[in-house]
């Protein structure tokens, strides 16, 4: 059995707090079962929520699912859910988020809160309807978007491997398939995730692990089946003024090992959460994570890579 190297980084992440006309809703929090609820109009149905911390509670129950869980979840909803029509989104930022946050949305990236209707656009959550009554001018009332992860160096190992500072930490390698004209590569990426409605906020460190190709355009998911291993082990805290509280996703104590088979989309491993007031302007994850990932195109041996962290 091959050693298993572990690699440390502590990385920092500098959140400013949400500035805009946030509205205010001082509902009271009722646990109820969710329902789809059909809006005015012809509009496809969505999701009503009696609160936000209700829309937060569910999210968060969601997170800890797996993709099989959350599309059972959504299914059993009478709902088109932009979980089940990713393919028909083209919003990049939403295609970035959780899938759990996702889950949430119907396929025009919509919800209903309370007595506001909810739109998604570009990271940012619009209020378009207050009581079946449709506002002239939107109003900002959150956003949900990923979070820039600061790492003071970069490296290559072997293949093409590197820290991009855009919106994650990642590994990456580069490769190409002798049967295709494509270019691809593996991509593992250590990402935050920030979500605030309403004045309630809730901050995700999660891995991303991916699959993409590209010939003239951007990388796009590869949409292959591949085989994942994963092992990981590790510890995250997090810092800052306005921590209402600290859960660990992960099972940081005993490690993380799973394997998948015939994997087609992104997987997600949520690491951790943090729950926020809206005050928050500075907050620091402090993350000491190590292991490994390995992925291989179904039937192509010669495409494995197994990535050290």
């Amino acid at each position: 059995m091959k050693k298993l190297y572990l690699a440390f980084y502590s990385i920092c992440i500098f959140l400013a707090a949400c500035t805009g006309n946030e509205i205010e809703n001082n509902e009271e929090y009722l646990p109820q079962s969710k329902e789809a609820l059909s809006p005015v109009g012809e509009e496809s149905l969505m999701l009503y929520f009696n609160s936000t911390a209700d829309f937060f509670q569910t999210f968060h129950q969601l997170l800890i699912e797996d993709e099989n869980a959350q599309l059972k979840w959504v299914s059993n909803k009478n709902f088109e859910a932009l979980l089940s029509n990713t393919q028909l989104c083209t919003d990049s930022t939403m295609l970035s988020m959780p899938k759990a946050f996702q889950a949430l949305f119907n396929k025009d990236l919509k919800v209903n809160i309370n007595d506001s209707i909810i739109h998604y656009n570009q990271g940012n959550l619009y209020v378009i309807e207050i009581n079946n009554k449709k506002l002239k001018s939107p109003i900002l009332c959150g956003n949900g978007n990923i979070d820039l992860i600061q790492v003071p160096t970069t490296r290559t190992v072997s293949g093409h491997v590197g820290f991009d500072e855009g919106n994650g930490l990642n590994h990456q390698y580069e490769f190409k398939r002798p049967q295709s004209k494509y270019k691809y590569k593996y991509v593992n990426q250590l990402r935050s995730y920030r979500i605030i409605i309403n004045r309630q906020a809730s901050a995700i460190l999660a891995f991303m692990i991916k699959f993409e190709y590209k010939y003239s355009a951007g990388w796009k998911n590869a949409g292959l089946p591949r085989n994942l291993s994963i092992q990981l082990s590790g510890g995250a805290s997090v810092q800052g003024n306005g921590i209402l509280a600290y859960h660990e996703l992960f099972p940081f104590n005993s490690g993380y090992v799973a394997n998948y088979n015939n994997i087609t989309d992104p997987h997600e491993v949520p690491l951790a959460r943090v729950d926020f007031d809206n005050n928050l302007n500075r907050w620091i994850w402090d993350v000491a994570i190590g292991g490994r990932i390995t992925q291989v195109v179904v039937g192509e041996s010669n495409t494995s890579w197994t990535d050290i962290w």
